[in-house]
């Protein structure tokens, strides 16, 4: 098999991009419209909205290791890791103590 070459490569990451795109956004406005009809969010609006902070923060924390000298994105990817464990923790709690 032979290896890629750059524009390939290139062709490759803006389909994979856009594709990621479109999924992300059709689970999204599905998730609201649910929310709107029921009042309820379901399970595909609680993962897409966890995959988009991990994105966030994987994206930072690989920016930040591009660049050992900058200093802002250590900031931004301590907070965004904060607010995931907060969620997380919250969403662990309701889940244990509904319905008590």
């Amino acid at each position: 098999m032979r290896k890629m070459d750059e524009m390939e490569r290139k062709f490759a990451d803006r389909s994979i991009r856009i594709a990621y795109l479109m999924m992300f956004l059709m689970l999204w406005s599905s998730g609201i419209y649910e929310l709107i009809r029921t009042g309820q969010t379901n399970f595909d609006f609680f993962v897409v909205n966890v995959v988009m902070v991990v994105q966030i923060a994987s994206y930072e924390w690989f920016k930040h290791h591009a660049d050992q000298t900058d200093k802002g994105p250590g900031r931004v990817l301590y907070l965004t890791i904060a607010l995931v464990v907060i969620i997380l923790t919250l969403g662990l709690l309701f889940l244990v103590f509904h319905g008590k």
